[in-house]
Order: structure tokens, then sequence, then C-alpha cells
């Protein structure tokens, strides 16, 4: 006859350690993966309203590029329409205005005449 041999085990079911590590491991990267999507949601939010804010705030400082035809008068010179007609916030300098104040002109230099006619930009927040 046979003698049944007995396989004895350690007192603990194999892989029961492995299996509940890796739930562990499962849930805190759930858990990590909701918290940085919920940082994501969050920060596109905030960004979001914002803008709807800076937009609604900001429709009275709109301003509109329009562009008008002028005559030279006596002592006007290109450097004074620009300072009167020029804005900051579309101009680097009065210097860039100037330039393109000659280039919608055609004209090569800055000197201009009086009678002559000259096409200006200026800006209004008033819609034309």
């Amino acid at each position: 006859m046979k003698a049944n041999k007995v396989r004895k085990l350690s007192g603990r079911t194999p892989n029961t350690g492995n299996r509940r590590e890796s739930k562990n491991m499962h849930s805190k990267t759930a858990c990590l993966l909701a918290a940085f999507a919920v940082l994501i949601f969050a920060l596109f939010l905030s960004a979001n309203f914002g803008n709807i804010a800076n937009a609604a705030e900001g429709t009275d400082d709109v301003e509109y590029k329009y562009y008008t035809t002028i005559t030279v008068e006596k002592g006007d010179t290109l450097w004074d329409l620009a300072i009167e007609y020029y804005s900051e916030k579309y101009y680097d300098s009065v210097s860039d205005y100037v330039d393109e104040v000659k280039t919608i002109n055609g004209l090569k230099s800055d000197t201009i005449h009086e009678g002559a006619k000259l096409v200006i930009v200026y800006f209004s927040q008033e819609y034309k």
C-alpha cells in the first residue's frame, strides 16, 4: 500500500498577501487619479470663469479701428498728427504709427504739405 503523502502548508493561503497588496495599490492609484482629475477640473473652471469675468468687465474698453481723411493745414507735421491720433494701446511708439500712416498714404518721407489729403487711423469705442 502506498502511503498518502500530505503536503503541509505553512498555515497561509497562497498569494493572499499579494492580492491584498495589489488591491491597496489599485485603491491608492484610483484615489490619486481622482484627486488629479478634480484638480484639473478646478483649474479649468477657474480659468474659464476668469475669462468670462474679464470679458464682461472689458466690454467698455473695446475700441474699433477706423480710417478718416484729413486735409493737412499750415504748420501740420506728420509727427504732430501722429501724436494727436495714435493710441498707446495699439502701437508701441509714435514712430510705429507714423510708419503705418506713411504706408497707407504711399509716403516715402515724413514731409507733408498744406492742402494734402491724408488717410489717418484712429480708434473709437463707438461702433459705426
